[in-house]
């Protein structure tokens, strides 16, 4: 008797573990982009208020912009603003150089995702020591192609808006969001 409840309890531990948290998100816990190939891989995980992997309804807009990133790009960002502003370049304050460059990224991909709980997957990310069990929605591989007439090189980033819609018994409506850069 004693080893059919204590199997029966083990069935129970097991199977409670395997099922996906569905507490509400509380942020988002990481936002990862990546180059693979010819194109980019694009994830991101929740979190609820305890900081474990969630689920939820929502809505993703993923923006991709290129940014200046070789000394000829920089410069000209510098001296584009400093001829509005009409000053030399050399005049600009770290703030303006940073406004700059800001104003010289380009947006090349723009484009809302449609978000359901069970479009989320459990997979490993990481090798090695790194490996780890993760619940996370993927945007998928974006190739470059989709990416616009830019000859792609340098650096980029990708910014992720999220908002969590509202359903009967949770607290909606709240919207997050994350940026990562990369290399093309």
């Amino acid at each position: 008797m004693k080893k059919i409840i204590l199997a029966l309890m083990a069935i129970v531990v097991l199977g409670a573990c395997s099922l996906p948290n569905t507490n509400p998100p509380e942020y988002i816990k990481q936002f990862t982009v990546y180059k693979e190939g010819d194109g980019l891989v694009i994830y991101f995980i929740l979190a609820d208020s305890s900081g474990q992997m969630t689920t939820c309804d929502g809505e993703a807009v993923l923006i991709i912009k290129k940014l200046p990133s070789d000394f000829d790009e920089i410069q000209e960002a510098y001296e584009k603003l400093a001829r509005k502003l009409g000053v030399s370049s050399s005049y600009l304050s770290e703030a303006g150089k940073r406004e700059a460059l800001e104003r010289a990224e380009e947006v090349i991909f723009d484009k809302k995702y449609s978000v359901k709980k069970e479009s989320f997957i459990n997979t490993k990310i990481g090798r090695g020591a790194f490996e780890s069990s993760a619940t996370l929605f993927p945007f998928g591989r974006i190739p470059y192609n989709l990416l616009g007439k830019y000859t792609l090189r340098g650096k980029g980033k990708a910014e992720l808006t999220f908002t969590h819609i509202a359903r009967p018994g949770d607290t909606g409506g709240r919207t997050w969001q994350a940026q990562g850069t990369f290399y093309f």
